[in-house]
């Protein structure tokens, strides 16, 4: 019988996590049994099914009742490390597919693993990029480095990214390196269209908006996009994903009343839930500064999600964002990454003004799809469909160009 592929992961939530379901579901066309280890922000224990009856089991860190958010941390990851390599260590793995960077610290151990023959393969998906003060410390690269090479192979999300891991190491990271981007699959992609939830759409009460996915996350510009959407006659402002009150409070204050009345804060919406939001926007905002080169080089899931849906972007000057929507016109790229306002407004205006919706979504779908990576993912696992190992396979993702028409 098959040893099953084991996801070890620290995320805010399972269901929250796109990336993580879509290479599970991939495995799982491969045929591969898939299980997964995780733990959560909720952080509560137990064994529960997710993404279509896959078993997943949560691990509880007694160490974030000793210490408060931010505080701890140290001693919140070497419990970490433990139970998660406890919990592998019960049962023969074929392969253990890491999430993040910060798991990092199980390659030494899962290496040993691998020459007792507990497990079979290491992969190291590295979802972001390391901080650009680790990016110049000669120690973390030599430790960086020695980790990588304990792998079977590492993962990112986009060419960019590898390039600039591969000339920072001196090229010897890059011919580890598989590429899987961030894509939404066609599961996602082709669920149908459905109205918006009813307080979302009473709130808007008919009128048009553009959307932003990012939450209240500190490096999305939003504070930017509040005040060109209120400071202008421009379409109201649906913002989706995880926000704090104080934050609220703080827009509100200096906003004034008009805020609440223009901006709309939904808090945080399971992944396959998004499609009605996006459906129905005049276009999709995607934000990021560019204070460091994982923002800059950044590869964000939403663009795509707009763009499988028929729904053009505004996106800042950050480079894969910027080349992508020019190179098959799907919106409007701004001259700064989002930090002018009115540079955010002038492209909010652009937008608005040309309410257009992409006329071959359905060939967007097709070559900005997950599915086109079924070959980089057999690879990873070494499957074929003769059952030898695959060869050589591209990484590149070549995108057709495509253009508007009117709606």
């Amino acid at each position: 019988m098959t040893m099953p592929v084991l996801m070890v992961i620290n995320t805010a939530g399972l269901q929250y996590d796109d990336r993580l379901r879509k290479e599970v579901l991939s495995l799982q066309d491969l045929g591969r049994k898939v299980e997964i280890l995780g733990l959560e922000y909720a952080n509560r224990s137990g064994r529960t099914t997710v993404y279509d009856a896959v078993p997943a089991t949560a691990i509880r860190l007694w160490s974030r009742g000793w210490f408060t958010r931010g505080r701890g941390v140290a001693v919140k990851t070497l419990e970490m490390y433990v139970r998660f390599l406890a919990a592998i260590m019960r049962e023969k793995r074929d392969i253990v597919w890491c999430h993040n960077l910060e798991l990092g610290g199980l390659v030494p151990v899962l290496a040993i693993l691998r020459a007792c023959g507990r497990i079979r393969q290491i992969i190291w998906d590295q979802h972001e990029l390391p901080a650009d003060s680790l990016l110049r410390n000669r120690a973390y690269k030599a430790l960086y480095l020695w980790l990588t090479a304990r792998c079977d192979r590492v993962v990112m999300a986009n060419r960019e990214r590898r390039d600039l891991v591969a000339a920072w190491s001196g090229g010897s990271v890059g011919e580890r390196v598989d590429v899987l981007e961030n894509l939404p699959d066609s599961q996602f992609a082709t669920l149908p269209v459905e109205p918006l939830p009813s307080d979302a759409s009473r709130w808007l009460n008919g009128s048009p908006y553009f959307l932003a996915q990012g939450g209240a996350n500190p490096d999305r510009h939003l504070a930017s996009l509040v005040a060109a959407v209120l400071h202008e006659n421009l379409p109201k402002l649906i913002v989706v994903g995880p926000y704090s009150q104080r934050q609220i409070e703080d827009l509100e204050a200096m906003h004034g009343s008009d805020f609440k009345a223009r901006v709309l804060f939904t808090g945080a919406v399971p992944q396959m839930k998004l499609t009605p939001f996006i459906d129905h926007a005049v276009a999709s905002i995607v934000l990021y500064e560019m204070n460091s080169e994982n923002t800059r080089l950044c590869a964000p899931n939403r663009l795509y999600q707009a763009l499988s849906r028929g729904v053009p972007v505004v996106v800042g000057s950050n480079p894969p964002m910027a080349d992508l929507v020019r190179g098959i016109d799907c919106g409007v790229v701004l001259r700064t990454d989002g930090a002018d306002v009115n540079d955010v407004r002038a492209g909010l205006r652009m937008s608005a003004a040309r309410r257009q919706r992409l006329s071959t979504a359905g060939s967007m779908r097709r070559h900005l799809a997950w599915e086109s990576q079924a070959a980089t993912i057999g690879r990873l696992v070494m499957i074929a469909s003769n059952g030898e190992r695959l060869g050589t396979i591209s990484n590149e993702t070549r995108l057709p160009v495509t253009r508007f028409d009117r709606r």
